[in-house]
């Protein structure tokens, strides 16, 4: 078994900020490395080169490692890389993911969430709520319930709002589609639900 060597100060705190935001662009990534790098100790001289040397401590660890998925959320919007931490056990995803955050309603609710945006690849906030009516027995979701759990999927990264204006996330009017954190963790689950396989976002790893 390989052994495990303490990281330095500079990237414990880069690991620890990734995991606290759920998910990383490359340029705040860039900016917390430039931020950080004098915490290093010399190891590394970019984020490649970090997040690689960061994944050979996590990965032998805790099955867990930093990766990059490189997709455009908006319409008309260029692709950007998006950084977030992720189990190596794709078995285990969703349920680590979900299962100790929701309840079996909402987990329910949320496959339910999930299929639509596959089908639609954008809905207002509306239309996702309105979700809770498929709903079959013994499940249930109350209106507040499930405008609840959109908001939850939405402040953890799970689901974006494309708007312009972030503040419109909280309006039913705003557009919502899987955002980069779902489409890195939760690929399987999308494909199993209906996502052609071919048409998910480019992936990279960070290995040494």
């Amino acid at each position: 078994m390989a052994s495990v060597h303490r990281l330095p100060y500079g990237q414990q705190l880069m690991l620890q900020r990734l995991m606290a935001s759920h998910v990383m662009t490359e340029t705040k990534a860039k900016a917390l490395y430039e931020e950080l790098k004098d915490d290093m100790e010399g190891t590394c001289s970019n984020v490649e080169e970090c997040f690689s040397q960061i994944n050979a401590q996590l990965s032998t660890a805790f099955g867990l490692e930093i990766a990059t998925v490189r997709m455009a959320v908006g319409a008309h919007k260029k692709p950007k890389k998006y950084h977030t931490v992720i189990n190596q056990n794709a078995d285990d995803v969703s349920k680590d993911a979900f299962g100790f955050h929701y309840n079996k309603h909402e987990l329910a609710f949320i496959k339910l969430v999930m299929q639509q945006l596959v089908e639609s690849r954008g809905s207002q906030k509306k239309d996702l709520v309105n979700c809770r009516g498929e709903l079959k027995e013994p499940y249930s979701l109350t209106l507040a319930g499930a405008e609840h759990c959109v908001e939850t999927l939405l402040e953890d990264k799970w689901l974006v709002a494309t708007d312009a204006d972030t503040n419109r996330r909280r309006s039913m009017q705003g557009t919502i589609q899987i955002a980069p954190r779902s489409f890195v963790e939760l690929s399987h689950m999308l494909v199993d639900i209906g996502y052609p396989r071919e048409e998910l976002p480019q992936f990279f790893f960070h290995r040494v």
